[in-house]
């Protein structure tokens, strides 16, 4: 039994679909070919347009062949170049301790302390020394101070005596020493009265103020 007209156009039709499909599939199985793809680039209008050469396909006489990697190059690898400046340091930390007075002792002693941590720090240490009784016409007092971080420190000394009739007089005594510590520790102001032994000190001290300031590199030409 034949088909009948209207089935012949139907089955002539599908089998012309499948025909094309399956050169649209080897078509594209070509492009792009190796990883390359071609094109023609139309010089008036601009128009661009992909073939398969595999299949021969050609640019017009009107087109300028363009190929192209379907895949970009890989680009170099970056190099290590020089180390750059350095940059400006960070805020810096402060520590400090207000100590008070005392009576500064005949023999060396800590008179205040700063515990600080681990890291590198310039330090610093303030106090003002003064005779213990301004009523006393036989006052002799010589204070001596050092600033001691590890093993590194500073001294300084400020003297009096009745000969200068200064009972009253104040004496303002600054240390100030750069220390790096591996281990928490701290920084000791220590004293004593290096004047007339024989009996109780005759200075006193007040207003000891300890301060650290965390730095940077500490170099020591």
């Amino acid at each position: 039994m034949g088909l009948l007209p209207g089935r012949r156009a139907y089955w002539a039709a599908l089998g012309a679909m499948v025909g094309a499909l399956a050169v649209g599939g080897i078509a594209w199985a070509d492009i792009p070919d190796a990883g390359v793809i071609h094109g023609c680039f139309k010089t008036v209008g601009g128009g661009l347009r992909v073939i398969d050469t595999s299949a021969g396909g050609t640019c017009n006489a009107s087109e300028t062949p363009l190929d192209w990697n379907q895949t970009g190059p890989t680009g170099a690898k970056g190099s290590t170049g020089a180390a750059g400046s350095t940059g400006p340091a960070g805020p810096s930390s402060v520590f400090v301790r207000a100590l008070g007075g005392g009576d500064v002792p005949n023999d060396p002693a800590t008179i205040g302390s700063l515990p600080l941590p681990a890291g590198k720090f310039l330090i610093t240490a303030k106090l003002e020394v003064f005779p213990a009784s301004v009523s006393d016409t036989d006052v002799f007092w010589e204070v001596e101070c050092s600033l001691v971080a590890g093993s590194d420190g500073d001294a300084a000394a400020e003297a009096d005596d009745t000969s200068d009739f200064h009972f009253s007089r104040e004496g303002t005594m600054s240390m100030m020493v750069a220390h790096e510590f591996t281990d928490p520790g701290t920084a000791d102001v220590d004293c004593f009265d290096r004047g007339d032994r024989s009996g109780p000190s005759d200075a006193d001290f007040s207003d000891l103020v300890i301060t650290a300031i965390a730095t940077g590199d500490i170099h020591r030409p």
